[in-house]
């Protein structure tokens, strides 16, 4: 019997749908079956990231007593269906259509058909505030799935696990009743040897299902508190303790520490970086959607320096793709710490190195690097002038000097690698003139490319005649315009750089380049309708503490527009 007739759908396959607006409670609860498929789907990836919200009578804090101390990854998601219709007031039609298409096909949604239920009235009316779904180690090769959730009416959650198990049955399940000090429990058997299908009802307050009963038990001590919770362990409580600007969550996840890890390293035990865990939440602001990530240090010195963003005000507003931060030496050193013994990740380092050796003659960490260790800022700016005339936009690089020698040497040295250049990269013909304002790369009369060193030690490398909106100091600074204003808005003063997307801009200059071809595409018009919903993004990192860094994520989304 192949495993697709009775084991649970292939979660992975789950689209993650949060935008579209609930206007009915059947609507309600397709997106809150998609909820629980993508915590399926998160669950067996494993990779989930939670955050905190406060230790009260309900939340995370309240379900994840019940849940074993040896979870590693876990996801948990707000029920509330006031908080979910909040994302009604962003979007357009096109992309609530996409949207409600792909939660239309989540593998809960197919599941309530299969079983001849719906969320509404088989779901909903005793569903908590909480739902919850966790990898949890058993000795097996693989960790168990475990989803758990609150229920408010156990007559009508046991009818709904009834259901379940009936419309596995159908499928070829085979369910039998056991007992575990004084729990019961059902079990089947799954085509795939390794798990089993377990549900249980737990005393009425909740009701769970996991891939094995050896997990199932475990929920089962930790109820009756003869074995450790998740909720009790030092780097969970020190999560929850957190400062946050979501008031209520709708997404919040949690990774063990070596689960974490191994995401980031190729060789966790060789690796100098320690984790003590990482936590995640994702909830509703004014603007859009804000997602705040934290990571939890086993030492102070793998934390976030911040930058004095000095840079920021020497890009002009018309800057739609900016990356600035601090100390490029010490990030670059960081990397290679971080992939040593990872033949793939190293020689894709020695590449970087070997590319811009062949292009700039210059040696990155011998030429470049020693002097790179302030301010940097990369950025697109907008343009329609000389040759940027076409491509509507242009490259600038800022980069704050620490050795003002050594930076004149490395880019007198780049100068004359230009002059001599056949073509390329660099076009034949190319004459590098100096004079005491600026450095001009030309080709006759048309410039190339220019750069400048600023009072306070900046070098200004821009394509084209981008330096006119530079010096000699931009007419409207970046961090003075409304659009970075609204997309950083609540986001951390002192950070150590930001990452900075107007995506109205963007999209505006991508619609000039994409052949007609893959705007024909449907997939295209989807993913299109879904971006044109969002203004703009930006990310920033902040140190909450010596040994706590958090990554803080603004998608600022459009309101709502008319049918």
């Amino acid at each position: 019997m192949s495993q697709s007739r009775y084991s649970r759908p292939d979660p992975r396959k789950a689209p993650i749908r949060a935008r579209s607006k609930p206007k009915s409670r059947p609507e309600f609860g397709l997106v809150i079956g998609a909820v629980i498929a993508t915590g399926l789907a998160v669950g067996v990836a494993g990779f989930v990231l939670w955050r905190r919200t406060t230790q009260e009578a309900g939340g995370f804090a309240a379900i994840a007593q019940i849940l074993p101390r040896e979870a590693q990854v876990v996801l948990a998601f707000n029920t509330d269906e006031a908080e979910w219709q909040k994302l009604g007031q962003f979007g357009t039609p096109a992309s609530r259509r996409v949207i409600a298409q792909g939660i239309a096909q989540s593998p809960l949604s197919l599941l309530l058909k299969q079983g001849r239920m719906d969320f509404a009235q088989d779901v909903q009316p005793w569903l908590g505030d909480r739902i919850l779904t966790a990898l949890v180690p058993t000795g097996q090769s693989l960790p168990a799935t475990l989803i758990i959730a609150k229920t408010k009416d156990k007559a009508k959650s046991d009818l709904f696990l009834s259901k379940y198990r009936d419309a596995l049955t159908i499928q070829g399940a085979n369910f039998s009743e056991k007992e575990y000090e004084g729990f019961k429990y059902w079990q089947s058997p799954s085509a795939d040897a390794s798990t089993n299908i377990v549900t249980a009802s737990i005393d009425g307050k909740y009701i769970a299902i996991a891939t094995n009963a050896e997990v199932m038990q475990m929920v089962f001590n930790t109820y009756r508190n003869s074995q450790l919770s998740l909720a009790q362990t030092s780097a969970f409580r020190t999560a929850i303790a957190q400062p946050s600007e979501i008031a209520e969550p709708l997404v919040q996840a949690y990774l063990d520490g070596s689960v974490a890890l191994q995401l980031v390293s190729s060789d966790p035990q060789a690796s100098s970086q320690k984790i003590a865990a990482v936590t995640a939440s994702l909830g509703l602001q004014k603007e859009g959607l804000r997602l705040e990530l934290d990571t939890h240090l086993q030492s102070a010195e793998d934390n976030i320096v911040p930058s004095p963003n000095r840079v920021l005000a020497l890009l002009p507003d018309s800057a739609f793709l900016v990356v600035s931060g601090h100390n490029l030496a010490k990030s670059w050193q960081a990397i290679a710490t971080q992939v040593k013994g990872n033949k793939n990740a190293e020689a894709v380092l020695e590449q970087v190195k070997k590319t811009i050796a062949d292009h700039t003659g210059l040696d990155l960490e011998k030429e470049l690097l020693p002097w790179l260790t302030g301010e940097f800022a990369i950025a697109l700016v907008t343009a329609n002038q000389g040759i940027l005339a076409n491509t509507g936009f242009g490259l600038a690089v800022l980069l704050q000097t620490s050795d003002p020698q050594q930076s004149s040497a490395a880019l007198k040295k780049l100068d004359s690698k230009v002059a001599e250049a056949k073509g390329g990269l660099f076009p034949a013909g190319l004459e590098v003139n100096s004079s005491p304002e600026a450095v001009v790369w030309q080709v006759g009369s048309t410039v190339i490319a220019s750069r400048s060193v600023t009072n306070q030690g900046f070098v200004i490398w821009t394509m084209g005649e981008l330096h006119q909106q530079f010096f000699p100091s931009p007419s409207r600074p970046l961090p003075d315009s409304a659009n970075f204003r609204l997309l950083t808005t609540k986001l951390a003063g002192t950070n150590g750089g930001y990452f900075y997307l107007h995506m109205t801009t963007a999209l505006g200059i991508m619609e000039r380049f994409l052949p007609a071809e893959v705007k024909a595409n449907n997939t295209y018009g989807d993913v299109r309708s879904v971006l044109d919903t969002i203004e703009g993004i930006a990310v920033t990192s902040t140190a909450l503490s010596d040994r706590i860094a958090r990554l803080e994520m603004l998608f600022t989304l459009k309101p709502i527009a008319p049918n």
